[in-house]
């Protein structure tokens, strides 16, 4: 899930959503603010710093 989108964090918090969604976890996002993809972005550089 998360390899296909590593250049666009905003469409990762949408699959990401909708995969929580299809389990009964909420409902999923149509649209990601700035800031979360903003976050998110930031983390998925800290991961792939990691390894």
């Amino acid at each position: 899930m998360f390899a296909p989108h590593t250049d666009e964090p905003a469409a990762l918090v949408r699959a990401w959503t909708a995969f929580m969604a299809e389990h009964g976890a909420g409902a999923a996002l149509e649209t990601v603010e700035d800031e979360v993809a903003a976050e998110v972005a930031h983390r998925m550089r800290r991961v792939g710093e990691r390894g």
